[in-house]
């Protein structure tokens, strides 16, 4: 099921490849980097994209982010060491777009850059948003800044799903 992979993207905004990982290189993300209570995810070194540097997410403070998360990831979540998404998830999407033939391809890491401008338009702090992305500052700035405004990065980050506490249906991948 995707929808781990796809709340994680779009609520803390890891690179896809630090959540599902990278086919002949490296895992991703387990159930036991993200804090029991929600209110944090781990990026280990071995897990870590483009830096290669660990970090931690904390998901309440300054924006609470935590609650949406939560609401979106419990009814997924598995023993500790088990993988949140399938290494497949990427290859899952190119077939989903290609099934779908969406007149406009994915965007490469459309749900991260998303949530970096929708988190800088709620914080205002582009030391504290590069943090959370693993980037510099500049980059950060570089790559993020698309002003959005605070009333619609309020509606991004706080999207519940349909139907609290139940898992959503599975998309099985075949037309």
């Amino acid at each position: 099921n995707l929808v781990p992979y796809f709340a994680i993207g779009i609520f803390a905004g890891l690179r896809p490849s630090e959540i599902s990982g990278v086919p002949g290189e490296r895992r991703g993300l387990q159930w036991s980097d993200i804090a029991e209570d929600y209110s944090s995810i781990s990026i280990r070194r071995a897990v870590a994209g483009k830096t290669g540097r660990p970090r931690i997410i904390d998901l309440t403070h300054p924006i609470d982010i935590q609650t949406t998360l939560r609401q979106w990831l419990t009814p997924y979540r598995s023993d500790s060491k088990r993988y949140v998404a399938p290494m497949s998830a990427n290859n899952l999407l190119s077939r989903a777009n290609t099934d779908a033939r969406w007149v406009l391809p994915w965007p490469k890491d459309g749900v991260r850059h998303s949530f970096v401008s929708y988190y800088y338009a709620l914080s205002g702090d582009i030391q504290r948003t590069s943090q959370m992305a693993g980037n510099s500052p500049p980059v950060a700035h570089e790559n993020y800044n698309n002003p959005r405004h605070r009333t619609e990065a309020e509606k991004w980050l706080t999207l519940t799903p349909p139907v609290v506490g139940r898992p959503l249906g599975k998309w099985s991948g075949s037309k």
